[in-house]
């Protein structure tokens, strides 16, 4: 196994809630078998000439945690990320969460999902996790739509869809008062509250704005890292060479 001196450094930034989400939903049970792991990542990495990617711990744990600590499925998901960012670097090229139409797409609430699916649907350019996709007061030709498009989803994406009209009631069940701004609760709540919708979106660009999260992806964006266009290794699966097309 591949070790670095940050390993040792690393500290976890999750609450105990998350933790245990951690640890129940995706697999991660201790900091001795976590630590294992992102190591034999690691190995891994280092073996694979065709590509170049960050090693540190944080990184690669976010892939072991999207993939629930299968090691295959992580390297599938890492080999994904670095290809799409190969294949397109004008989408990345030159990323700064500081730029004025960035903060603009923020505040107008636009939620942009990632361009790249593979051959079933799933959206892998991530490792990102969705739990459930909502929607609230959408057009009335939205339902016809979605009608439409329907049969041809998993039904892992159909299960977590789901449209709210013009109601927040199943909403605020669903995803709990305290996730809303402001502006969407109800006059009589008195619990706990993200802040104003101005405020949510203000900390958000504050936090990307911290010198450290600006180094990490003006990094991931700098040209530094990708896949080999003809990659010369023999794959887990199927045990033949793949090419990756431009």
């Amino acid at each position: 196994m591949a070790s670095e001196e940050g390993d040792s450094k690393y500290v976890s930034p999750l609450d105990d809630a998350s933790k245990k989400i951690c640890h129940d939903e995706l697999h991660e049970r201790n900091e001795a078998d976590t630590l294992i792991a992102v190591q034999t990542f690691r190995q891994w990495i280092h073996e694979q000439k065709w590509l170049k990617t960050p090693t540190d711990y944080k990184f690669l744990l976010r892939f072991l945690r999207f993939r629930k600590f299968s090691e295959l499925e992580a390297r599938k998901a890492l080999e994904h990320f670095w290809t799409v960012r190969t294949r397109r670097p004008t989408w990345f090229t030159g990323e700064d969460p500081t730029n004025e139409i960035v903060k603009k797409v923020l505040k107008l609430g636009i939620v942009c999902s990632p361009r790249q699916r593979d051959k079933h649907g799933r959206r892998h350019g991530l490792p990102i996790r969705l739990k459930s996709m909502n929607g609230y007061r959408e057009p009335h030709f939205f339902d016809l739509v979605y009608a439409f498009v329907e049969p041809f989803l998993p039904q892992k994406m159909k299960d977590r869809f789901h449209l709210h009209g013009q109601s927040m009631v199943k909403l605020y069940k669903d995803l709990g008062y305290e996730c809303f701004p402001n502006e969407y609760l109800p006059d009589d709540y008195e619990g706990p509250r993200a802040g104003t919708y101005s405020e949510i979106v203000d900390e958000m660009v504050e936090d990307m704005s911290k010198p450290e999260f600006l180094e990490y992806i003006r990094d991931l964006s700098s040209g530094h890292y990708g896949v080999d266009k003809i990659k010369d290794h023999h794959t887990e699966e199927g045990g033949s060479f793949r090419k990756i097309a431009d």
